[in-house]
């Protein structure tokens, strides 16, 4: 009795998975189950292999296309009328600093950051700067003259390329803006919220936020140094940016230590992977494209109208000096746009299951092999009729 039951059940369990195949989109499924000819079956279970084995290949590019997190970069030109201008940091060669433009007072209170209409030399800064330096000063450096770092007020200037400035000549910088936007991870190793000062717990990603007006990784990373530095030798380096409360590495002890750090590689690689976890990457910059060009000027001409000069600002001016030690420099923007680039997701996740839906719709369902497997079948049909009548009359 449990035997006749458990074969009844057995029956009725495939009778009701051959309903399902049956009414099942998949309508390879369903002809393979209904057809009675031997070479029809075989037909179909040829083309539902094929069509299973299209349908994975398929899906497995979409996932795989999917995985590599591809990115479409988009370039354009935006035209603007205003722009505001960069700012200025420049200083001879160890010595004093001067900042032009940089969105805050002496005092350090916040200040409105100039900007220009025009562009070309008359829409622009010109500076003229005495390079001279002190006899007694000279053995520290050969070479004269002054170094100029133009960047965007948000970027600290020990991170730019400085521009070289000679003396008795007139330089021309002409500026041009590049932004760019990167998408974040996993598409990149940016991080989309670094501008956030509690998004990424460490001390130097404080530390930039608290003393700059924008995140840098680069500056960042100088910052993780200087720490582990001023933790091995209780000093710092001035060859990076310090805003920790530390004395410099200058006498002998503090130098021979700084060396040590520096000069083992093993150690340094350490330091600069560690420093790297500690400072996430940003997903948003701008850079600046420099034109330069040089020319000499006049240094007799200039000094005859610098000593005829009796405007109201000649108390700033030493007739006296040497022109010889002169340089005259011109930073303006080429044009008042920018380009723009930025960058957005080629195989989205929405699009990955619509590309999966559409591809198990196609073969799945058999739709793209059904008419011509029909074609074939009904063909065979007819030689199989053509044979059972010729086989009657015989």
């Amino acid at each position: 009795m449990d035997l006749k039951k458990s074969i009844s059940l057995k029956n009725r369990l495939k009778e009701v998975l051959k309903d399902c195949l049956l009414s099942s989109t998949g309508h390879g499924l369903a002809h393979f189950i209904k057809a009675n000819n031997y070479f029809i079956r075989i037909t179909w279970a040829f083309f539902i292999i094929i069509s299973a084995c299209l349908c994975s290949y398929m899906i497995a590019q979409n996932i795989l296309k999917y995985l590599k997190f591809d990115v479409n970069t988009k370039i354009r030109v935006v035209n603007q009328f205003s722009a505001v201008f960069p700012t200025n940091y420049f200083h001879p060669n160890y010595g004093n600093c001067f900042q032009f433009n940089p969105g805050y007072d002496n005092y350090e209170n916040s200040d409105d950051l100039e900007s220009t209409q025009f562009i070309e030399r008359l829409g622009g800064l010109r500076l003229v700067l005495n390079l001279s330096v002190p006899d007694s000063l000279k053995f520290i450096n050969p070479n004269i003259g002054g170094i100029i770092f133009i960047h965007n007020h948000t970027t600290h200037p020990t991170v730019v390329d400085p521009v070289t400035l000679s003396p008795n000549t007139e330089t021309n910088i002409a500026l041009s803006r590049t932004f760019y936007e990167l998408k974040e991870k996993p598409y990149s190793n940016c991080d989309k919220n670094t501008n956030d000062k509690n998004y990424f717990k460490s001390v130097p990603y404080y530390l930039i936020h608290n003393y700059t007006k924008g995140y840098s990784q680069m500056m960042c990373t100088y910052q993780c140094l200087q720490l582990i530095l001023i933790k091995e030798c209780s000093c710092y380096t001035a060859s990076y940016p310090n805003f920790f409360d530390s004395i410099p590495c200058i006498n002998q002890t503090y130098i021979e230590c700084y060396r040590k750090f520096f000069m083992d590689k093993k150690n340094t690689e350490k330091y600069l992977k560690e420093c790297i976890d500690q400072c996430p990457l940003e997903c948003e910059g701008m850079w600046l494209d420099k034109v330069i060009s040089v020319n000499q000027y006049s240094a007799k001409k200039y000094q005859e109208l610098v000593q005829n000069y009796n405007g109201s600002d000649k108390l700033f001016l030493n007739k006296n000096e040497t022109f010889d030690d002169l340089a005259i420099v011109n930073i303006y923007y080429r044009n008042l746009g920018y380009t723009e680039i930025t960058e957005s997701v080629t195989v989205e996740f929405v699009d990955l299951l619509s590309s999966i839906g559409g591809v198990g719709g196609l073969f799945l369902g058999a739709s793209a092999l059904t008419l011509k497997s029909r074609i074939i079948i009904k063909k065979s049909e007819e030689n199989i009729k053509l044979e059972s009548e010729l086989h009657k009359i015989t």
